[in-house]
């Protein structure tokens, strides 16, 4: 949720046009609030049906009803079709989704309670933490969770108007409550508020 409470948009497609010269279309795309592009080739189209990915959003593609939903308006934009931006996809998104558990979908203030009551009986103690200068929002942190050492090495993304979101590499199984617990710590090691 935005600080007045707006919810921020799941899937917004800020501009999408076909670039001259080429088979090819890119769009400026921002999920959950955080931005990037997305560009694809139809050259390979006709007979194959296939699509080169040419530059990929990550959070685009790593969930895949946003995935579906942009693929079928730049095929569209491909085709043609006029279509007036910004375009906010969240409830196409979230219908194409159905049961698919949607990350970084902005939680409401009964949710965000629920979950940090959930993970404040956590027993999480961090032990040491190492951000990574060369790579901005990387951070290693070493914790003990319910008594058992983790190290856990994740990037951090959050800000004005984003949903925060991390992703972790050498991550332990965590159930949903240490996860989130984990999720608290991150933020605030990286400077962002609490979600």
């Amino acid at each position: 949720m935005k600080p007045n409470n707006v919810p921020i948009p799941l899937l917004v497609i800020d501009r999408a046009q076909a670039i001259p010269g080429t088979q090819r279309v890119e769009a400026d795309v921002r999920v959950a609030g955080h931005h990037g592009r997305v560009v694809l080739d139809f050259s390979r189209r006709a007979g194959l049906e296939f699509i080169e990915y040419v530059e990929v959003f990550h959070l685009v593609f790593s969930f895949e009803a946003a995935r579906r939903t942009v693929m079928n308006v730049l095929q569209r934009v491909y085709a043609g079709d006029q279509m007036a931006f910004p375009l906010d996809l969240s409830k196409e998104a979230r219908a194409a989704a159905g049961a698919e558990d949607i990350p970084w979908d902005s939680l409401s203030p009964e949710e965000r309670a629920a979950k940090r009551a959930q993970a404040e009986r956590v027993q999480l103690q961090l032990v040491e933490s190492h951000p990574d200068v060369p790579a901005p929002g990387k951070i290693t942190v070493h914790v003990t969770i319910r008594g058992e050492p983790h190290t856990i090495v994740a990037e951090v993304h959050g800000g004005v108007g984003r949903v925060p979101y991390s992703s972790m590499q050498a991550t332990p199984e965590l159930m949903n409550d240490a996860r989130y617990a984990v999720f608290q710590l991150l933020l605030r090691l990286s400077g962002f508020s609490d979600y």
